[in-house]
């Protein structure tokens, strides 16, 4: 199940896990990873840069943090690009979207809110990767993911069938 919402994603209410739109270095400096990261704490970017280090993850791939101080049971990072402020592409943003929906399956997690993957930093236009949402997360009916963003074109892609 899809919904969309305009808005700051650390502000959510009714999901126990966020979504960062993340590097593959673990760093949080621009976008909704630094948004996150001021809302709820350095510690979010501390382990996000220590598990890239470690395990280096790939794009498309997912890994967690805690959520720090914010109200959520962690952070969901997809890894859209591999170095900061590099430039994603469609197929990254559906492997994404593919690793979370196994992510959330496994692990039981049914309510989680995400930005719009690879629209900022990542140049990629929000209609198409609004039409990858709607394939991907629409039909997943015991998942409830919620689109937040900052992006009216991204909300109105979205809700526009």
């Amino acid at each position: 199940m899809l919904s969309a919402k305009r808005g700051d994603i650390t502000t959510v209410t009714n999901v126990d896990y966020i979504c960062n739109a993340a590097n593959g270095q673990g760093t949080m400096g621009g976008g909704v990873a630094a948004a996150i990261k001021k809302a709820g704490g350095e510690t979010i970017e501390q382990e996000a840069a220590a598990y890239c280090k470690k395990y280096e993850p790939k794009r498309g791939e997912l890994y967690t943090t805690t959520a720090a101080s914010l109200p959520y049971e962690a952070v969901l990072h997809l890894v859209t690009m591999e170095t900061p402020e590099e430039k994603s592409n469609y197929d990254v943003v559906y492997s994404c979207l593919q690793s979370l929906i196994h992510y959330c399956q496994e692990n039981h997690i049914y309510r989680v809110a995400l930005p719009a993957l690879g629209t900022a930093t990542g140049g990629l236009d929000p209609d198409t990767v609004a039409i990858y949402y709607r394939e991907l997360l629409h039909n997943v009916r015991e998942i409830q993911f919620i689109a937040v963003d900052m992006d009216e074109t991204f909300i109105q892609a979205l809700e526009a069938e």
